[in-house]
């Protein structure tokens, strides 16, 4: 029920405040079964992560008083950065059976993706006909046929599908279940066409190939190659070769996808001229930004979010509040998490990824950076 609960706000037309109910549930399920252990028993077992949110609330709040406070009303005094004690929370209840639940749910959704992107449809939800509608200006361009899922725009099920795909690699499950999911959700990233994505798993291949192929070169260096690592050239030589085929015959057709048919080269989708923007907003509000309050950027009869977590964050706080975010992240990163931990930070370079206050995305990387369940095992197992 908790996966669920913290699945539904990422639909279509559910409310992002609907997540507060995962959270009631958990309180909930905890009171009946006589549980308190949310609650900390003295000021000591606070930890500094949470020290540090508790930080930003109150660091945006000073904020927005300072900038805003002849026009806020009670409400709207507190800043949104009160949300990430949701996800803080939420993220501490989180365990592995519910990312492996999570991971089942996104998948269902990726076979809906894959369902539309057959059928020649963006989505199966009347009210956002409208993409459909795209197809039919140029079907060739997979970018009018990203399919929806049941979300309510592709990149939201695009980031759905990523996160599915790093949680079964977190969790290294690798059965033959595991390995279909991996593939629907290959499939259902590839239908989205979701460049940030791609961008995203080309530096987690370039990961991968680093960690394989470092030691194999190294011995190779000393000439002490082993029998068995010739197979891993020879998949290189395979790929590499097989990769380089498909450019060359097929160059004109990846371009055009790419950009989107194009001929002025590549499409940013109005990142170039939003990231401008909030550079030049940022440039004349580097300390406080914009008082905490949320900054858009107004592009005609429009308001555009930054499309980067970081000069998201900026140009609403300033540049002291972004270094206690930079700290909440960096100061958790370990071994383990690391790979993971970068490849969200880059995709929340092109998209507004992290940081929103509470998103399936923010718990996501709360959970890894914070709650570990390995790491809590050996902290009990050393205590013991």
């Amino acid at each position: 029920m908790f996966a669920l609960l913290l699945i539904l706000p990422t639909i279509a037309f559910v409310p992002i405040y609907f997540f507060i109910f995962p959270a009631i549930y958990i309180v909930a399920k905890k009171s009946i079964e006589g549980d308190f252990s949310y609650l900390p028993n003295n000021f000591n077992k606070i930890n500094i992560n949470l020290l540090i949110i508790v930080a930003i609330i109150i660091a945006s709040s000073i904020n927005k008083w300072v900038h805003w406070s002849d026009k806020l009303t009670i409400l709207e005094f507190l800043p949104y950065t009160v949300a990430i004690l949701l996800a803080y929370f939420l993220a501490k209840n989180l365990k592995d059976k519910d990312l492996k639940i999570i991971v089942w749910l996104i998948v269902i959704e990726g076979l809906v993706v894959v369902t539309q992107y057959f059928m020649g449809i963006n989505t199966f939800i009347p009210s956002l006909d409208h993409f459909n509608e795209n197809i039919v200006k140029n079907p060739d361009l997979m970018y009018n046929r990203r399919p929806l899922g049941l979300s309510l725009n592709s990149s939201v099920i695009a980031y759905k599908l990523l996160l599915a795909y790093l949680i079964l690699d977190y969790l290294k499950l690798r059965n033959i279940l595991h390995n279909i999911f991996r593939f629907i959700l290959l499939l259902g990233i590839f239908f989205t066409f979701n460049r940030t994505i791609f961008l995203v798993f080309f530096v987690y291949i370039g990961f991968s190939m680093i960690k394989i192929y470092s030691p194999i070169i190294n011995n190779l260096l000393v000439k002490k190659i082993r029998k068995n690592q010739i197979k891993y050239f020879v998949l290189a030589i395979v790929g590499i070769v097989f990769l380089s085929l498909i450019v060359i015959f097929s160059y004109e057709d990846i371009y055009a996808q790419l950009t989107r048919g194009r001929s002025d080269g590549v499409d940013f989708s109005g990142r170039d001229n939003i990231w401008k923007g909030f550079t030049e907003f940022i440039s004349e509000n580097i300390f406080f930004g914009n008082g905490s309050e949320k900054y858009y950027l107004p592009r005609g009869d429009k308001l555009a979010h930054a499309h980067n977590s970081f000069l998201q964050v900026w140009a609403t706080h300033g540049v002291f509040i972004l270094g206690l975010y930079l700290l909440l992240v960096f100061r958790n990163i370990t071994r383990k998490n690391l790979i993971f931990v970068i490849l969200i930070l880059v995709y929340s370079c092109f998209q507004y990824g992290i940081f929103w206050g509470t998103s399936l995305i923010d718990i996501i990387l709360f959970k890894i950076l914070f709650f570990d369940s390995s790491t809590s095992k050996k902290k009990s197992e050393t205590s013991t």
